[in-house]
């Protein structure tokens, strides 16, 4: 899109997304609503009123028959009908232009978002969380499509309800003032249906991203909560209690609109009797004004309640859009230097940080953090992390695979310091397997000659009877754990990446397979001199590693390696 979706309300994005054909949309929207008006007077005309002998009787003008039907006032009823006719042709017109537009403006949402995930730091999308995204993309894009359909709507009303006052107005002044006094009062009183509403609603919404949550929660923890009959009780008592309370704040807000519709339909018919009862004397209307002034005032009831459900959809639809800026307001950009001087063929030989620290949150939310860490790195090499749980292990593997942006200190590529501008094209020389892993059904950055390498690599990995990969793309993704992490280090092995980074890999493993992995694989990656990083806890392989570095509370507090392990090995 040209425009940046997440500056503009509701009407606002409409515009910025097809102006064109959001401009017609209205204007066909607005002629139908004056055709609309045209209809009152129209039908008022095709008749006389006779009150003489005190009673109204309506004379038509004249009659047409055909097929043995009586046809009163041939001439209007055919204009009337083809006005109707006319209407219904360009409503529909306005709302299928409308939709068009919603449904490409959702399209270019989502593809909005999907950019904006993509090219946020990591630390952002982890902060703001996968239920807030989830339901961003899911319930919030679904409740701005519903609300923006209905603005042509609630433009073809406010055009009849406009066209109907005027008329009202010629009809007889005084009245229309009254009527006027009346609809006023009827917004004062219909605030507080459209302001508990509306809370009500935004309630609602705060929910969903809880219960998005819990149903990850029921799918992925299957496992836990077949094991666990009290884990698996509360916990689905807890999620019905979430879905109870967010039907409940729906049911409120939709019964409080509705409560406000049916008011103002009350409020109509309220007043039409007190202008047939009361003000028809007082202003001494005739049998033909006051019939003019019913028929209107009739009219007026479809208009009035049909904005008042277009508000109902229109004051959900600004909830979620509002959700959606807040959550993506909340993603950084990260800046993807289009003149790049990085060189992509060349290899990477050593990476270096130097005084580099990183910390969770910031401000007054700051938590965790490690460093200053100064380290190096180095192509043929493998390097080995460990330490306790939660000594900064993974974190400091997600900064240095430039996932994670330092807060201070400096990292360098081959003596070029990692910058803003530069993170992206250095970050495209990294491969990693994190714990939290996800497999792609498809392999996306493999070149022809890597995948002629598959089935020697499957047969390695000994998924040749578990997987086939045909066309690029996985037979299946069904596995194990420990399967799935296999693929993921075949995928990451056929992508032929400078530097690797390994998180608990081999903790999934078996034992006949762990070996194969400390001994055959990381041996043939330091082969092919590429920089190699495990963080392990497997003691077991620690003299397999060129550099042994442990980390204690966020800091580095040993770095050894071969020979020094050797000197360790040999005192104790």
């Amino acid at each position: 899109m040209k425009h940046n979706i997440f500056n503009h309300g509701i009407y606002g994005l409409l515009v910025n997304s097809a102006p064109n054909r959001v401009f017609i949309s209205v204007a066909l929207s607005t002629l139908a609503g004056l055709l609309q008006v045209i209809l009152i007077p129209l039908l008022v005309m095709s008749f006389d009123v006779d009150s003489s002998d005190g009673l109204v009787h309506i004379n038509y003008k004249d009659n047409f028959e055909i097929l043995g039907i009586s046809i009163r006032t041939p001439g209007f009823a055919l204009f009337f009908f083809t006005m109707c006719f006319l209407i219904l042709l360009l409503r529909s017109g306005s709302g299928r232009m409308m939709s068009e537009v919603v449904t490409r403006l959702v399209l270019e949402i989502k593809r909005d978002i999907y950019q904006k995930i993509n090219g946020a730091p990591v630390q952002d999308v982890e902060r703001i969380g996968f239920s807030s995204l989830l339901a961003v993309l899911t319930t919030d894009i679904e409740k701005i499509a519903i609300g923006t359909r209905a603005i042509p709507l609630v433009i073809n009303y406010v055009v009849v309800l406009l066209g109907v006052i005027i008329l009202l107005g010629i009809v007889n002044f005084k009245v229309m003032l009254f009527i006027l006094g009346c609809t006023l009062f009827g917004i004062l009183c219909y605030q507080p249906f459209s302001i508990f509403g509306n809370k009500a609603f935004i309630q609602a919404r705060h929910l969903i991203n809880r219960i998005v949550e819990s149903n990850k929660a029921i799918i992925l923890g299957s496992k836990e909560l077949k094991l666990s009959e009290k884990k698996k009780k509360g916990f689905i008592t807890e999620l019905q209690q979430m879905e109870e309370a967010h039907r409940k704040l729906q049911l409120r807000g939709s019964t409080l609109f509705m409560v406000g519709a049916q008011f103002s339909g009350m409020m109509i018919m309220l007043i039409i009797g007190i202008v047939a009862f009361a003000l028809s004397n007082f202003y001494s209307l005739s049998s033909g004004a006051l019939i003019s002034i019913v028929m209107i005032l009739l009219y007026l009831s479809e208009p009035l309640l049909g904005i008042v459900e277009c508000v109902s959809s229109i004051f959900p639809a600004r909830i979620a859009l509002f959700s959606l800026m807040r959550n993506m307001r909340g993603l950084g950009v990260e800046i993807e230097n289009q003149h790049s001087t990085v060189s992509h063929n060349k290899r990477v030989r050593q990476i270096h940080l130097k005084n580099m620290s990183y910390c969770f949150g910031t401000g007054a939310e700051k938590g965790f953090s490690i460093g200053p860490i100064s380290l190096s790195l180095e192509a043929g090499q493998v390097t080995f992390i460990t330490g306790g749980n939660g000594s900064g292990k993974s974190t400091l593997g997600k900064v240095i695979s430039l996932l994670y942006n330092k807060e201070s200190g400096d990292i360098y590529f081959d003596g070029s310091p990692v910058t803003n501008d530069s993170i992206a094209d250095f970050r495209k020389n990294i491969a990693a397997i994190f714990t939290d892993f996800y497999l792609f059904p498809r392999l996306y950055d493999v070149s022809a000659e890597q995948e002629q390498k598959i089935p020697e690599y499957l047969k390695e990995l000994m998924l040749e009877e578990k997987v086939t990969i045909t066309n690029g793309e996985l037979s299946t993704t069904s596995l194990s754990d420990g399967q799935r992490k296999r693929i993921a280090l075949l995928v990451s092995y056929l992508e032929d990446k400078d530097v690797y980074v390994f998180d608990e890999w081999a903790a999934d493993q078996d034992p006949q397979f762990k070996k194969v992995f400390y001994t055959s694989i990381l041996s043939k990656l330091k082969a092919k001199g590429k920089i190699v990083i495990v963080i392990t806890h497997d003691d077991r392989y620690f003299n397999l590693a060129d550099q042994l570095v442990k980390m204690e509370s966020g800091k580095i507090v040993s770095i050894l390696d071969q020979r020094q392990q050797l000197n360790c090995v040999n005192v104790a």
